[in-house]
């Protein structure tokens, strides 16, 4: 999630309505400066949220909440805060996430609720009958989709208003680790990684793409791949 430290309370008036999951309101790290954590969907926003000790998570528009929606919800004065976030490559997430809801989530209503989700069958992730080349070409026309919070680019969540790197400190799932420690540094304390939610795919994110899908994905994530420095 957009995990806020020292910010207690904002958890009553924005998550007790939600059924399925609560904020847990209280600090858990003791940090030695406040921090925002920002949770791009699938780049390890799981294992750190557990890292950073928090026990349950939110809905997905609390749970991956950009840094310039918090500022502006929460009338945030970001320079107080130690910001930060972790990128990974487009190619692959795209592919985590495909399996993430094609396999795990199995047409879960409950889980996909938010988004008034009630036709699971019959979404672009069935639809494609479980060819990831096919998705792609499903997932280019549909807007819904693409403008889904779990699906949008990872610049989108870490830009002021400006368009501007709004940000301290942008990880990288690929050095997932290393990075880790580097924040615990940057914040004064100690917390093991979790890991946990990792794929179950079996190749390599590269063996699931031909031509076509490897032009498609470069086009909706341009920006991501040019900015954050990725390549296929």
């Amino acid at each position: 999630m957009t995990v806020i430290s020292n910010l207690t309370e904002i958890a009553d008036e924005n998550y007790s309505k939600f059924s399925l999951k609560k904020l847990n309101k209280v600090e858990i790290i003791r940090s030695s400066k406040p921090y925002i954590f920002i949770a791009i969907s699938k780049t390890g926003s799981k294992s750190i949220h557990r890292s950073l000790g928090e026990k349950n998570d939110p809905e997905p528009p609390y749970y991956h909440m950009s840094i310039l929606e918090a500022k502006q919800k929460y009338n945030l004065d970001l320079k107080n805060y130690f910001k930060f976030a972790f990128c990974r490559n487009p190619y692959d997430r795209i592919v985590s996430l495909y399996f993430d809801f094609l396999l795990k989530r199995k047409g879960n209503t409950k889980i996909l609720s938010y988004s008034k989700f009630k036709r699971i069958y019959n979404s672009i992730f069935w639809k494609s009958n479980k060819n990831f080349n096919l998705f792609c070409k499903l997932f280019y026309d549909s807007s819904f989709w693409r403008n889904d919070i779990h699906f949008k680019p990872q610049l989108s969540y870490i830009l002021d208003e400006n368009g501007k790197l709004s940000i301290d400190f942008l990880g990288k799932y690929e050095t997932l680790n290393e990075d880790w420690l580097s924040i615990q540094e940057k914040l004064g304390f100690k917390s093991d990684l979790f890991d946990i939610n990792k794929s179950n795919r079996e190749k390599n994110y590269r063996d699931y793409y031909n031509n076509e899908s490897i032009k498609i994905i470069s086009e909706i994530y341009k920006n991501d791949i040019k900015i954050l420095g990725y390549s296929f």
